[in-house]
């Protein structure tokens, strides 16, 4: 069975996508929808995540729509900050290690390449 025609007879074709690569793609527009939809995704599993941890952490039993009575947004905007914060630290450590590599590794690229026998 070849992807390239359908077996029905009215004959059309069916174009597969072409391959993205990483220079096609809005770097801006991508990191910018990817965090929004993290957050809209976190911030609508939150209530969920809530109860469920409450349950949890109870000792005796408490039924569900009791606890749905409290607050399920407190804490949603520093937990969503501590996300963040946590990105910026990954991306600040990821930065200083890559720069640290380029610092040994070229150097030891350059000499090698002109000492070759």
């Amino acid at each position: 069975m070849s992807l390239g025609t359908t077996e029905d007879d009215s004959g059309t074709e069916i174009h597969l996508p072409c391959d993205i690569d990483w220079e096609m793609l809005d770097k801006l527009k991508f990191f910018f929808l990817g965090a929004n939809l993290f957050s809209g995704v976190f911030g609508m599993l939150y209530p969920i995540m809530v109860l469920k941890t409450r349950k949890q952490v109870l000792v005796k039993y408490m039924p569900c729509l009791k606890l749905m009575g409290r607050g399920f947004y407190k804490g949603f905007g520093t937990s969503l900050m501590e996300a963040k914060a946590a990105n910026i630290v990954n991306l600040a450590a990821g930065l200083s290690a890559a720069m640290v590599a380029q610092m040994v590794w070229t150097p030891i690229d350059v000499v090698s390449l002109y000492c070759e026998p």
